[in-house]
């Protein structure tokens, strides 16, 4: 044993000894090739099971990410919009109030010249007064109807005004919305990249190593083969074969 490790560590000087050593390296080589490239209780291939199904989780999360349009559900905020003008009227009280007083105006002359004057001069004096009259009932008619309509013409602008204003507010809060939520799937997205890229380069990391234990045990048996067979010498004539790794 003291003659191995020697020889291991310093070599020999006998050429048949180096000749003899070397099938023996390529021998125990193999088999430390193959103890390193066993299995040892399935630990790789478990590891690699586990790896393809976190791959597989992983990669059937990032498929099932929402990737709908977040624009779709924004409405128009600007269609049946009421028309605040169309209740608008033409103001009948300028001429009702014009009427009514022109026919006041009428009785009350009549009323107070029946006494005051002939039959001729009632007439020229009646006509007068009541066109008098007319005008100004004319005038403080016109002036309500015209405040009167431009209250309504106002009020209408107004509501219109509001009415534009929740509708514009309105829309930009959709638009925001959809925004966010875009920002928020392209977020989710990348993240579901990044783990799904970093589950399948543990998994072909865990394949390799199963494979490349594999192949060390290929390799193992390859040496021992080769080096048994450098060891051996066949016998001449009826002598035996025999191997000599030492000798």
């Amino acid at each position: 044993m003291l003659e191995l490790i020697e020889i291991f560590l310093f070599g020999s000087s006998d050429p048949n000894m180096q000749l003899a050593f070397i099938p023996a390296v390529m021998a125990l080589g193999g088999l430390g090739q193959i103890a390193s490239g066993i299995d040892w209780g399935g630990k790789r291939k478990d590891a690699a099971n586990k790896a393809k199904k976190a791959y597989e989780d992983q990669k059937a999360i990032y498929e099932g990410l929402d990737t709908s349009n977040a624009y779709g559900g924004i409405k128009n905020m600007y269609t049946n919009m009421e028309n605040t003008m169309e209740d608008l009227t033409v103001n009948t009280q300028q001429a009702e109030f014009e009427r009514g007083m022109f026919q006041q105006s009428q009785a009350n002359t009549m009323s107070q010249l029946r006494g005051a004057a002939g039959s001729s001069g009632i007439a020229g004096l009646a006509q007068a007064m009541s066109n008098q009259a007319m005008t100004q009932a004319q005038r403080a008619s016109a002036s309500i109807g015209q405040q009167e309509a431009k209250n309504k013409l106002l009020a209408a602008q107004q509501a219109a005004k509001i009415d534009q204003l929740e509708r514009a507010g309105a829309d930009k809060t959709q638009q925001l919305i959809a925004k966010g939520k875009l920002s928020s799937m392209q977020m989710e997205q990348s993240k579901q990249s990044t783990l799904l890229g970093m589950d399948a380069q543990a998994y072909t990391a865990a394949q390799q190593a199963v494979l490349q234990g594999q192949q060390a045990v290929g390799q193992g048996i390859s040496s021992v083969i080769g080096g048994v067979a450098s060891a051996y010498t066949p016998g001449v004539g009826d002598e035996k074969g025999s191997f000599n790794f030492f000798k």
